[in-house]
């Protein structure tokens, strides 16, 4: 409440709103998802008490990206319509894109990554233009793993490839344990029944990333990726000893898809 004024000063947005939403996606990277949900929801409830349109954009804004991060399809799906209405309504040419790309998002977490691609290749293309690059690698990222989903695997790389350029250039770095990660996805898909010492080499940087960056949500990734590569190489062991404690580390967010899938792979190495 003492700094309110600050929305017409600082940004265009209530410096709650901004204080909430960035720390619940910055909860989700630390490894409390739950948290997480509950802080990004506080500042959409505090955009809409003081009802200020362009406060609720950033909330949900960055809210989408959060749920995204949660696998939350059913709350991205309501948000980003919402949102897209705020857009129009208001002519609000970001989050106009935010919904779009929100949309490919829910297509290709429904297994239909060819429909998928259109739209988040639409919000990528949208964001970048308005000069926005904060988000690309990310937005980026989703576009390589959705033509890796859809067969088109060659094309995932040269994107991914893309962003990982633009993250090294840039210096934007919060996604980067993740674009590691993924590069090692597309080339095992690529070849197969190839050499695999390329493919554990980018699993084994992304947890190198993530640790450093205490990025604990990406650290599991990195983990399960490289436990259930150790798995399919009969390295059963070690693909437990690596897995079992990042898994053991998380207190909360065991519903959500991560979590469940680390669970799972756990399950199959014990």
């Amino acid at each position: 409440a003492k700094h309110r004024s600050h929305a017409l000063i600082y940004g265009g947005h209530d410096p709650g709103v901004c204080g909430w939403v960035h720390g619940g996606v910055n909860l989700w990277f630390l490894g409390y998802p739950d948290q997480a949900a509950e802080h990004v929801c506080r500042s959409v409830l505090l955009a809409e008490e003081i009802a200020h349109p362009p406060s609720l954009g950033h909330a949900l804004h960055f809210g989408l990206l959060c749920h995204q991060l949660r696998g939350d399809e059913a709350t991205v799906r309501a948000w980003g319509e919402r949102l897209a209405a705020l857009a129009a309504e208001h002519g609000l040419a970001l989050y106009e894109a935010t919904a779009i790309a929100a949309g490919g998002w829910v297509l290709a977490n429904q297994g239909q990554a060819k429909s998928s691609l259109l739209e988040l290749r639409q919000g990528l293309d949208s964001y970048t233009g308005l000069g926005f690059h904060e988000f690309e690698p990310y937005f980026q990222a989703l576009l390589a793993k959705a033509h890796l989903d859809a067969g088109e695997a060659a094309i995932g790389l040269e994107v991914l490839e893309d962003a990982m350029r633009f993250a090294e250039e840039s210096g934007v770095h919060f996604w980067s344990a993740e674009l590691v990660r993924l590069k090692g996805e597309l080339l095992a898909h690529l070849s197969p029944d190839g050499e695999r010492r390329e493919v554990e080499a980018f699993y084994r940087e992304a947890l190198t990333v993530a640790g450093r960056q205490q990025a604990r949500s990406l650290e599991l990734r990195a983990a399960t990726s490289l436990a259930r590569l150790w798995r399919d190489q009969g390295k059963r062991t070690e693909a437990h000893d690596l897995l079992a404690p990042i898994y053991g580390w998380f207190t909360e967010g065991v519903d959500t898809p991560d979590l469940q899938e680390a669970r799972a792979l756990l399950d199959t190495l014990s």
